[in-house]
């Protein structure tokens, strides 16, 4: 489920971006403002006793977005 993909904004607390199609993070220092990203894995697949040793996540990064 994308929606359960989403983001915030510290301008916009309480809004919730999940149906936005796209991921922000950003920082800005001045006005201090920051984008926050909160990605959900479903990792039902792998036992409930298995040990992650590594884990690789790979993004596509476009600036600025449209």
């Amino acid at each position: 489920d994308a929606t359960k993909d989403t983001f915030t904004k510290s301008t916009i607390p309480n809004s919730n971006y999940g149906s936005a199609g796209y991921i922000e993070v950003s920082y800005t220092p001045s006005p201090q403002a920051y984008a926050q990203a909160f990605i959900q894995f479903n990792l039902s697949s792998i036992p409930s006793n298995a040990t992650l040793n590594n884990a690789t996540l790979k993004e596509n990064f476009k600036y600025p977005y449209e």
